[in-house]
């Protein structure tokens, strides 16, 4: 175990293919293991193809992209919110 390295990509193309490789390599397991290039979503409870997904996450891009514009919404909200309170000072 003291000889594992984390890697650490130097610049955007590497991180890139990092990601290309690790999803080709989920994809050679699902089929190895007969799961054919499927992932299943987490929140819309779907099996999708691999690449619907961002690398290492568990919600698909489109149940990703309205999660967190529903939370966007929710925080600009709530900063308005929290300017109309009038401040009160002793």
């Amino acid at each position: 175990m003291d000889n594992i390295k984390l890697y650490k990509p130097r610049n955007k193309s590497e991180a890139t293919d990092a990601i290309s490789a690790y999803v080709s390599e989920i994809s050679k397991l699902q089929k190895l293991f007969g799961i054919d290039g499927k992932k299943h979503c987490a929140i819309c409870k779907e099996d999708k193809p691999i690449e619907q997904f961002h690398a290492k996450q568990s919600k698909c891009k489109d149940c990703s992209r309205e999660y967190f514009r529903i939370r966007y919404h929710e925080r600009e909200k709530m900063k308005k919110e929290k300017d109309k309170k009038p401040t009160t000072t002793n």
